[in-house]
């Protein structure tokens, strides 16, 4: 059956029966995206072991050995006020002390490193 058939049909059908194909449809779709994502594993798992990988080694790449690199850490630019000791990069989470301060009316510049 060619899609002009089927597109003929879907054109007399009612709105309940619409919908009912609908439902119906997506329940398809659903479930050959499941067994079409399991097959695809099993091929990647197949396909690892035959080179000398596991299928964690693959997925996370990394040609050297390594499965994950650490970032250099970075020079803090704010320090707190209030305890010198406390400091922040400005990346990531804002610290509670930077959040206080901010709340209390306070601006980042306040709490920027001089060089």
């Amino acid at each position: 059956m060619s899609l002009a058939e089927i597109e003929h049909q879907i054109d007399s059908l009612s709105l309940a029966e619409l919908q009912e194909l609908k439902t119906h449809v997506e329940t398809m779709i659903n479930a050959r995206a499941k067994q079409e994502r399991s097959d695809l594993i099993e091929e990647m798992n197949a396909l690892a072991k035959e080179r000398g990988f596991t299928s964690i080694e693959v997925l996370m790449g990394s040609g050297g050995g390594e499965l994950k690199t650490k970032r250099k850490p970075v020079a803090p630019k704010y320090r707190n006020p209030a305890d010198a000791g406390d400091t922040w990069s400005g990346r990531g989470r804002k610290p509670r002390w930077v959040v206080e301060m901010l709340a209390a009316g306070g601006s980042l510049d306040d709490a920027l490193i001089q060089d």
